[in-house]
């Protein structure tokens, strides 16, 4: 791995532990405005919405502090294909909810490129007879 794509895997991290803190803000905003029909449904949310922090710190902490770990090891290798795949399920909801917001289309398409590059960094196919 280069220096340069070390730096684009922190970086997506970074970022990464950016929009973690990001739904941090949500937390307000579902007492405010959310009127369910019961108390359960206004769970659901805030339940998700814990997830998604989780999921984003797990993706910075070892983006920034584990960014050889996951080129280097077996495991790594899935790790950055579900970093991936998390940004492109949310590029997709863009699409898919017809909000078209340019920040969250080019923020996401541009976290997925960066951790497929990655992960297509050192892949060793194997020649079949």
């Amino acid at each position: 791995m280069n220096k340069i794509d070390k730096i684009l895997l922190i970086a997506a991290g970074i970022i990464s532990f950016l929009a973690g803190l990001m739904h941090f803000t949500f937390f307000p905003l579902f007492h405010s405005i959310m009127i369910g029909p019961s108390p359960d449904y206004m769970l659901i949310p805030p339940t998700l919405n814990a997830g998604s922090i989780l999921f984003t710190f797990t993706i910075a902490y070892t983006s920034v502090f584990h960014s050889n770990d996951l080129i280097k090891t077996s495991i790594g290798k899935p790790l950055l294909i579900s970093f991936a795949c998390l940004y492109i399920i949310r590029l997709s909801a863009e699409f898919v909810f017809a909000r078209y917001s340019i920040f969250w289309i080019s923020f996401c398409l541009a976290l997925a490129i960066v951790y497929i590059r990655i992960f297509t960094l050192n892949l060793k196919w194997r020649k079949t007879i």
